[in-house]
C-alpha cells in the first residue's frame, strides 16, 4: 500500500473508534424473530463496525483528483483491509456456535464487511449489545424487471433474432452518436447483473470477453449450471444485453440494437434464480466480483466500465418501500471504478423498485426511464409503463449529497 494510502488510512482509523456502538436491527427482521423461539435458526446478514469509512475515501479519492488506477488500487485495499482487521475474530466465534449446532452455516464478504449467516435466534438476538456489530438485518432475493413486449411478441422471445431496426436506439440518438461522432463503445467493457447471457448470440458472441480472457474473470455463473461458458436459461439478461452492446453481422449485412457495439461485455447470472442455500447471498456475491473479476486489485482491464441492472425489489414482494441493504455494496463497488445504472422498471406511477429508486446524488443509484418512439415521434412522451419519481427516500439520500460521490462520471 502507498505512502499516501497508509496516512488516510490511519486517519480514517479515527471513525472506528468513535462509531462502535450497540448493533441496529432491520424492521423486517425483529418480525421475523418475534415469531422464532430461543433455537429456531433464522437467515440474517451481519454488517461489522468497519475501520475504514469507504465513503470518506470516495470523497478523498475526488478531493484529490485521483485517477482511475490509484481509485480502484486504493479502494480495493481498504475493502480488504476492513475485512482483514475484523473478520477473523467473528469467524472464530461462528465456527464455535456451528460445532454447538447454534449455526448450520455462514458467508463472509468484503465488498462490504459482512457476514450472511443461518443461526439460533438466541445467537442473533446476542448481537444487539455488541460493540463490533453495526447493523443485522433479513435475508432477501431479488426478482428481475421483466421487458415490455410490443403488440404480437410471444412472451419470453428474444428481439435479437429477428429486430432490424431499433426505433428506441434511433430515439436515444444511440446510431447518431455511432455513425456521426464514431463513438462506438471500442475499448469499454460493459456488464450486468441479470438472469445470463446467451454466450453464442450472434450479436453478442464475438465481444465476451472470455474469448480471449479466462472465463473465471468474464462470467459468474451463481447457478452452477453453466460455469465456464455465458448461458441464460431465462432470455431477459440477453435482452438487456443487446439493448447495450448487441450487433450481428452477415455478410453485407449489420443488425445493430446496441447503443455501444463495438464493446466487450461481461455478465453474471444472479438475479430470479433459486440458488443455494438462504445464506447464500447472489446480489452482494456478484457485486464483489464485479470489483474485481480477477481477484487481482492491481490490475483494470478485467473490470467493468459500467454495469446494467434491471431488477429490484419493491413491496409487492413484502420490502419496505426504501429498502436500503444494498446501498453501500453499490457504493463500494462503484468507488472502485465502475459506474452502475438502472432500469427504473415498468410500474408506472406506482413507483420505483430499490434501488432503483434512491437518488444519492447525482451519479449514484439512478435510475432511467422509457419513452415512446414505436408509436410517437419526437418529442418522445413517457411510455405508459415506464416507472416514475419522485422517490420517497430522499430523507435517507440526504447523507450521501454532501460528499458529491461518484466514479468516473
Amino acid at each position: 500500500m502507498r505512502n499516501g494510502s497508509r496516512v488516510l488510512i490511519a486517519m480514517l482509523l479515527t471513525f472506528w473508534a468513535v462509531s462502535a456502538m450497540a448493533a441496529e436491527f432491520s424492521p423486517a427482521l425483529e418480525y421475523e424473530l418475534e415469531k422464532a423461539q430461543g433455537k429456531d435458526f433464522v437467515s440474517a446478514i451481519v454488517i461489522l463496525e468497519s475501520p475504514i469509512d469507504i465513503m470518506a475515501l470516495d470523497f478523498s479519492l475526488h478531493t484529490r483528483k485521483a485517477n482511475l488506477e490509484q481509485r480502484h488500487t486504493e479502494v480495493m485495499s481498504a475493502l480488504k483491509y476492513n475485512a482483514e482487521q475484523t473478520q477473523p475474530a467473528f469467524r472464530n466465534e461462528l465456527e464455535a456456535l456451528k460445532q454447538r449446532g447454534e449455526l448450520t452455516g455462514y458467508t463472509a464478504y468484503w465488498i462490504e464487511n459482512l457476514f450472511v449467516i443461518q443461526a439460533s435466534k438466541n445467537f442473533i438476538e446476542s448481537l444487539r449489545t455488541r460493540g463490533d456489530v453495526k447493523y443485522v438485518t433479513e435475508n432477501f432475493r431479488a426478482e428481475l424487471i421483466e421487458p415490455i413486449m410490443s403488440e404480437g411478441r410471444e412472451p419470453g422471445h428474444n428481439p435479437l433474432d429477428t429486430e432490424t431496426t431499433t426505433p428506441g436506439q434511433n430515439a436515444i440518438r444511440a446510431t447518431e452518436v455511432n455513425r456521426v461522432l464514431g463513438i462506438t463503445g471500442q475499448g469499454v467493457l460493459v456488464a450486468n447483473c441479470d438472469t445470463g447471457v446467451d454466450g453464442n448470440h450472434p450479436a453478442l458472441a464475438s465481444r465476451w470477453r472470455g474469448t480471449t480472457e479466462p472465463a473465471s474473470e468474464c462470467w459468474r455463473d451463481a447457478l452452477g449450471s453453466a460455469p465456464s461458458f455465458p448461458a441464460d436459461g431465462n432470455g431477459h439478461g440477453t435482452h438487456v444485453m443487446g439493448t447495450i452492446t448487441g450487433r450481428a453481422i452477415s455478410g453485407p449485412d449489420t443488425n445493430t440494437v446496441g447503443s455501444a457495439p463495438n464493446a466487450r461485455w461481461i455478465a453474471d447470472n444472479a438475479i430470479n434464480q433459486g440458488v443455494g442455500s438462504p445464506f447464500d447471498n447472489d446480489i452482494i456475491d456478484a457485486y464483489q466480483w464485479f470489483a474485481d473479476p480477477d481477484g487481482l486489485p492491481g490490475t483494470l482491464d478485467d473490470v467493468p466500465d459500467v454495469i446494467q441492472n434491471s431488477w429490484g425489489v419493491f413491496t409487492g414482494l413484502g420490502y419496505a418501500q426504501c429498502f436500503d441493504f444494498w446501498n453501500t455494496v453499490i457504493t463500494n463497488c462503484e468507488a472502485a471504478g465502475p459506474v452502475i445504472t438502472w432500469s427504473a422498471g415498468n410500474e408506472s406511477t406506482s413507483g420505483l423498485r430499490s434501488p432503483a429508486i434512491y437518488s444519492l446524488n447525482a451519479y449514484q443509484i439512478f435510475s432511467v426511464g422509457a419513452v415512446d418512439a414505436t408509436n410517437f415521434g419526437a418529442p418522445y412522451p413517457l411510455a405508459s409503463f415506464s416507472s416514475q419519481g419522485p422517490t420517497p427516500c430522499a430523507r435517507l439520500a440526504g447523507q450521501y449529497q454532501a460528499g458529491n460521490f461518484g466514479s468516473r462520471c
